[in-house]
């Protein structure tokens, strides 16, 4: 069954040439997506912004494509004559957007932050001021242009004619960048990055470019040397290692998984002097042999205890990366372009690592920083752990509730938890709605666990949150737990302090069920065999309710069950990674092009000429409406805007800047195209030297004339369209 979404789109200039390329993507590269587009009409994007949706029919996304130079002129041709730009309708947008965003309807604004003309000076500071006061909830693209670099993304003449102003091109990469932010509806908040080495983290081989050293290294009279003159690290995979290094200290755990030898592999780590990463700092696990890649995947989460759909894998070879994916479907791949298809830009251009809505994962707090260390000392802890040696840990668990005293950073980090806790997460549902501390202080009573041992600090790990039903009955709505302190008794010591604190004699929890949180369930059943009075009844669809009494909680971290994690069940059917990933890379313009060109090659001839009258027909009222000037905006009434016709004798106007060849009116061009046609054409020798002289009283020298044929004044209706 394909997934669908709703999506409203709208734009301050004319967007029609987006239409076909955003359906495109959809098509081609995303066809697990049903995507729905609702295209406001041109010149109704402040009455989109200022009508709210309804609920019954409300979208998913809303899409805004602005230019700061459209909110300060409502027409291209107003620029020269309207007031000075000011920072007055700029808050005038920001104000209708906040209102829009702000509506009780959820759903998600993304504003797309399209270049301006190259001459709009102003634009660049009117960019600025958007990006600093757009109002909090909105997504904000505007790196559009240092992602992609569209050197020819103007078109003049249509920005003024249908104020349409971007070359094909340019739409393209507009389209790309609006699938993406649709895309994020489907997006999964990662955790890992298995990374591949040769080719991915250096350009080369180190088995073959490096083994110089290991040769040499048997003749004592030669000096050893590094061995890593052929390893390479490139801008592009200098700037890949320094994208790494930002997700790191974002919380994310780098693994690497190679087929090499680990002394070459940690010899470049060491002893490379271009090298960003650094193995003992920013490398949670590795392995490096020549065993199957999915194999070794498989063996890292198990001994991080996460799941497969949180992973994402880098690597060079085709050959991995289809072998990686069809033995681990849930697993995101990504194939890393070689040179020079792999540019400083790469990281930004990945779908994969798109953070979902609603997400907190820009926000980074002192246990992302630490997450590395932190796994690295589970890992420790594991190799030396057993069931005889758990009280031996050292384990003290600090339970505090929040309050008006609770810190601003402890809050985030609970929000945080609540976005990316998925195997221990009683609702799973209910706590990735808890997107901001605002949302935590409205809880009645929450609290929050820190868990220390003698292998290191965990951070905030564990989080629960109750309400009082009835005199004699509390619903624990969040309940959950960081994956990094399961089977460590902190779930039964948190459930007893919720009996502590409330008074009721029940203590009810609600489990709603998923693919991903087996482990919480598993916890549930077994305290249900430890406290026999416990009753376990079918609620609502989608949930199982478990009741417990309150003093048989108030023993249970004392007299805990042993627990067994029990993985997550397989996604069932054919999945091939990750929804909303598209099947093909939009790294580079280059890849843009090519993905676009079966779609530019069948596109059909279109007369600009017919469109763009079409176009001020049809248009003219609607924006005259919206425009809050009373100078006119269309060229046809703009007297300042015009100039004679280049017929001699002929007393109509014509446009300063015009697309006409032979830059005359319309009626005089038809004539001149005649003259033109028969001076070339004609069989007879008099026809032809009677046109000559007609162009020549004109003012047009036929020798110097390359074509008969004006670009702007056609008509098909015509013999030879003239």
């Amino acid at each position: 069954m394909r997934n669908k979404v709703k999506v409203a789109a709208a734009a301050t200039f004319a967007y029609d040439a987006l239409h076909a390329s955003l359906a495109y993507i959809f098509q081609q590269a995303l066809g697990g997506i049903a995507a729905e587009l609702m295209w406001a009409p041109y010149g109704s994007w402040r009455a989109m912004l200022q009508r709210p949706p309804a609920p019954s029919d409300a979208p998913a996304v809303t899409l805004l494509f602005l230019r700061s130079v459209d909110v300060q002129h409502d027409h291209p041709e107003l620029r020269h004559v309207a007031a000075l730009p000011s920072t007055e309708r700029l808050e005038e947008f920001l104000s209708l957007l906040s209102a829009h965003a702000a509506n009780p309807v959820q759903h998600h604004v993304v504003v797309v932050l399209c270049p301006s003309p190259p001459d709009a000076t102003s634009s660049a500071l009117d960019d600025a001021y958007i990006r600093k006061h757009c109002p909090q909830g909105i997504s904000l693209v505007s790196n559009v242009q240092e992602l992609y670099d569209v050197a020819d993304y103007y078109n003049a003449t249509a920005d003024l004619a249908m104020h349409s102003p971007y070359t094909p091109l340019m739409y393209h990469v507009l389209a790309v960048v609006a699938a993406r932010q649709i895309c994020r509806v489907f997006r999964v908040q990662k955790k890992v990055l298995v990374l591949d080495c040769d080719h991915t983290l250096w350009s080369g081989a180190i088995a073959e470019d490096g083994a110089l050293s290991a040769s040499v290294s048997l003749l004592d009279s030669v000096s050893v040397t590094t061995g890593l003159d052929k390893i390479e690290i490139t801008p592009a995979h200098r700037a890949f290692q320094s994208f790494l290094i930002e997700q790191w200290a974002k919380g994310m755990l780098l693994c690497l998984c190679s087929r090499n030898i680990p002394s070459d592999v940690h010899r470049v780590f060491h002893e490379h002097p271009e090298m960003l990463l650094q193995l003992d700092t920013h490398i949670v696990t590795e392995r490096i042999n020549h065993s199957s890649k999915a194999e070794n995947i498989t063996a890292m989460l198990n001994e991080l205890n996460l799941g497969a759909d949180s992973v994402v894998f880098f690597d060079d070879n085709v050959v991995e990366c289809h072998s990686v994916q069809s033995q681990c479907p849930s697993v995101t791949v990504v194939q890393v372009p070689l040179l020079p298809e792999l540019t400083p830009e790469f990281g930004r251009t990945l779908w994969a690592l798109d953070v979902p809505f609603g997400s907190t994962a820009d926000i980074m707090t002192t246990e992302d920083m630490q997450r590395t260390a932190m796994y690295k000392q589970q890992l420790q802890a594991r190799t030396i752990l057993s069931d005889s040696v758990l009280a031996s840990l050292g384990m003290h668990i600090n339970i505090q509730m929040v309050d008006a005293a609770t810190t601003e950073a402890t809050l985030q980090r609970i929000v945080q938890l609540c976005q990316r806790t998925n195997q221990f997460n009683l609702q799973t549902q209910a706590a990735r709605a808890f997107t901001t501390i605002d949302h935590v202080r409205a809880l009645e009573s929450i609290l929050y666990a820190t868990v220390t041992d003698r292998f290191g600090h965990y951070g905030l790990v564990g989080v629960a949150g109750w309400t009082t039903v009835t005199d004699t009955a509390v619903d624990v709505s969040l309940f959950l737990l960081s994956c990094r302190v399961l089977n460590r008794n902190v779930e039964h010591a948190m459930l007893q302090y919720v009996a502590k604190q409330c008074a009721a004699s029940r203590v009810c929890l609600r489990l709603q069920p998923t693919i991903r949180n087996a482990p919480i369930a598993t916890f549930l059943n077994q305290l249900v065999a430890s406290v026999p009075t416990v009753l376990a009844q079918e609620t609502a669809p989608h949930f199982v309710a478990y009741e417990f009494p309150r003093d048989k909680l108030l023993a249970i971290h004392e007299d805990a069950p042993a627990l067994v994690t029990v993985a997550a069940a397989p996604s069932t059917g054919d999945v091939r990674g990750e929804l909303g990933v598209p099947t093909v890379a939009f790294s580079t313009l280059a890849m843009i092009e090519k993905f676009f060109a079966p779609m530019d090659s069948v596109a059909m001839a279109v007369d600009a000429t017919a469109n763009v009258a079409k176009f001020r027909r049809q248009q003219r009222e609607s924006v005259k409406v919206q425009a809050v000037t009373d100078t006119p905006i269309w060229t046809t009434n703009n007297i300042t805007e015009r100039r004679g016709c280049s017929q001699p004798s002929c007393s109509q106007e014509i446009p300063l800047v015009t697309p006409c060849t032979f830059e005359r009116c319309r009626t005089c061009c038809y004539q001149v195209q005649k003259w033109l046609e028969r001076a070339m054409n004609a069989p007879h020798p008099k026809a032809r030297a009677t046109a000559t002289e007609q162009l020549l009283d004109a003012g047009i020298d036929v020798k110097a004339t390359a074509t008969s044929v004006c670009t702007m004044h056609t008509n098909p209706r015509r013999v030879g369209g003239r």
